[in-house]
């Protein structure tokens, strides 16, 4: 399954190098003795790993076998451990060409899965059958206990068909008709796992062993490569969002700047999509979809309208529905903008400029848009605008063409290096500098980040936090994503590898990888206390350092004055006291407090009570988003005063 469809500007790639295509003939597709030679080539060219050993093959099956039962529904505590000694000996064996378990294995999941299949029609076809709304059921299924006996499993599937059920009844549709359409859901699964062949079969052994190096390499199958290749493309019609599955959901991992989904601004990250409808068709159930069918699902043609089933976990667990109309995504709206602020200190007029970085895109051509052009334009209006600031809104980026990272942070200083790539601890890495000696900025800076920032935006504003040029505000750090990935094409049939070869390093030797980039000063976000990040990820490799590689360079002519630590301290001493005052951020800080201690679980009856509303739902998602420019404009100010 492929575990990620990844969004323009998450990545960053180094050239690849080919497999020979003489290991297998052309035009072949996946068959066992081909299992072992893709698999080593993901250790091959992985930066972390050369071999096999004990401790991968426990991660692969880990992830194997739960991929087989991701909702515990099918096994016991007990059965489940077999699975996984089974799936160890199947590994093991594939390495000697005896691929036989694996299709014992898929027949055993077959059975399983019919079993379940008849346990929900007894369940809902029994005399008196009501959903029960009194029950509770944890939505989040890694702390949802695998059920020790037989009594506990038939517990925890009552609970999920009722949870199930009452989808369905809250979206209109009557009892004895949502008894149908759930049978018939299950029944599907089934037929899906018959249809099922064996390339489909290994293909989700090699992704669950990719993904088992670190959460960024993948196993791309001939299908799944193209549905990479559309949405690397942006050339996908549908929300603009970035889908994960996990433990059964479907799960935005990222909004898509630019995209219907960013434009209506009602979907979070973490959200979980539960149902999909067609217009005003009847909702589609895809809790234990495959990811790829739920994506084809989402998809349509222009200007037609999907409706999403969401629930959110905050301080309660909601559901509500979100309509959407479908578009193209244009890089237009990804475009950098300026606009102005105006803020009084001393009885003076401060004028600033707000410039927003969605996204760090290139197009092919010289025609096409360049966001380090367009900052280079948008830096030289805000300076014949006689600004007295600048704030650069990063908090939406989540990264994109490495290159334009180098150049942007070289609008704001002279020449030097920014990023090094290389291996964890390696004593040298290899470094990409601004090799423009112009200072096209040289006054105040701040950067404002968020948990969403990252891969290149988290370069450019390590790299100005490292050569103490900008504060950096926002989120209490960035995402974290701070490897590279290298694109390795398969022979014929085969696909393609996506394997993590390097981690990027800030100028003064620190990678970015899982820590991201810590904030200055922090100002208070509804992301606070949602596990958004690298570090939250299955298997994310551990950050590194390597020597550091700053230079006096950067300011040789010093034409801009660097941060000071005194400087800093009156700054979040300033902003601390501005934000104790305010009464939004107390009714932020009140709400970040409700969802820190809210449930993961969801009471069923509450799914069949009076759904919020789209206009509610984007109310929450927009409520504090201009507060925290506010706060960042603040800052600034005070920056602009304390450097003269």
């Amino acid at each position: 399954m492929l575990r990620r469809l990844i969004a323009l500007g998450l990545l960053v790639f180094l050239p690849s190098t080919e497999l020979s295509a003489q290991q297998a003939p052309a035009g072949i597709s996946l068959s066992c003795p081909m299992v072992p030679m893709v698999a080593d080539g993901l250790l091959t060219t992985h930066m972390s790993f050369t071999k096999e050993d004990e401790d991968i093959l426990k991660k692969v099956t880990e992830n194997y076998a739960k991929s087989m039962d991701p909702t515990k529904v099918l096994l016991t505590e007990k059965e489940f451990k077999v699975l996984n000694d089974r799936v160890i000996a199947a590994a093991k064996a594939l390495r000697t060409g005896d691929c036989s378990e694996f299709s014992k294995l898929h027949e055993d999941r077959i059975k399983w899965q019919e079993e379940l299949a008849e346990a929900v029609g007894k369940i809902v076809d029994a005399k008196g059958y009501k959903v029960d709304k009194k029950a509770t059921l944890e939505l989040d299924v890694d702390k949802r206990k695998r059920p020790k006996t037989e009594k506990e499993l038939a517990k925890l599937r009552r609970l999920i068909i009722d949870f199930q059920m009452a989808n369905y009844i809250a979206s209109d549709t009557k009892l004895e008709e949502a008894k149908t359409k759930l049978k018939k859901r299950y029944e599907l699964s089934v037929k899906r796992l018959r249809e099922q062949d064996q390339a489909e079969q290994f293909r989700v052994y090699l992704n669950a062993y990719a993904t088992a190096l670190d959460p960024h390499s993948t196993y791309f199958s001939p299908d799944d490569l193209e549905d990479f290749r559309i949405q690397m493309e942006l050339s996908l019609t549908g929300i603009g969002a970035v889908l994960t599955s996990q433990d059964g959901y479907t799960v935005i991992q990222e909004i898509v700047v630019g995209g219907p989904a960013e434009q209506q601004g009602k979907l979070r990250p973490k959200d979980k999509i539960i149902a999909v409808a067609q217009g005003d068709e009847a909702p589609v159930d895809v809790i234990d979809m495959e990811l790829r069918d739920v994506v084809k699902m989402i998809r349509g043609k222009k200007d037609t309208t999907v409706v999403l089933t969401v629930l959110r976990q905050s301080k309660e667990t909601e559901r509500f529905k979100v309509a959407i109309e479908r578009d193209q995504i244009d890089l237009k709206d990804q475009a950098a903008k300026l606009e102005w602020k105006t803020l009084k200190r001393d009885g003076k007029e401060l004028k600033l400029a707000v410039i927003d970085l969605p996204s760090f895109y290139k197009g092919e051509d010289e025609t096409s848009r360049d966001c380090a052009k367009d900052m280079a334009r948008l830096v030289e209006e805000a300076r014949k605008g006689k600004a007295d600031g600048i704030l650069l809104d990063l908090s939406k980026n989540g990264g994109g063409v490495l290159q334009s990272a180098v150049e942007i942070t070289g609008l704001f200083i002279e020449s030097g290096p920014v990023v090094g790539v290389g291996v964890a601890n390696a004593q040298r890495a290899e470094v990409l500098s601004d090799r423009d000696p112009r200072v096209q900025w040289d006054g105040p800076l701040v950067v404002m980040t968020s948990k969403v920032s990252a891969s290149a935006s988290e370069i450019l504003a390590g790299a100005l936090k490292d050569y103490n040029r900008a504060v950096i505000v926002g989120d209490a750090h960035t995402y974290g994503k701070g490897t590279v990935q290298q694109m390795t094409p398969l022979p014929a049939g085969l696909g393609l590898l996506k394997v993590t070869t390097a981690m990027f390093f800030l100028p003064a030797g620190q990678s970015t990888q899982n820590i991201g980039v810590e904030a200055d000063i922090q100002i208070p976000s509804p992301l606070e206390p949602i596990d958004i990040g690298e570090k939250h990820l299955p298997y994310a490799l551990a950050p590194a350092k390597t020597k550091s590689f700053t230079t006096p360079q950067v300011n040789a002519s010093k034409k801009w004055t660097p941060i000071a630590e005194e400087t800093l301290e009156k700054l979040q001493k300033s902003s601390a006291a501005r934000i104790g005052k305010s009464s939004e951020f107390k009714e932020l800080a009140r709400e970040i407090k409700k969802s820190k201690a809210g449930e993961t679980s969801i009471k069923i009856g509450d799914i069949l009570k009076n759904q919020k509303s789209d206009e509610e739902a984007e109310e929450e998602g927009e409520k504090f988003e201009e507060l925290r420019i506010q706060e960042a404009s603040e800052i600034l100010a005070d920056l602009i005063v304390g450097l003269k």
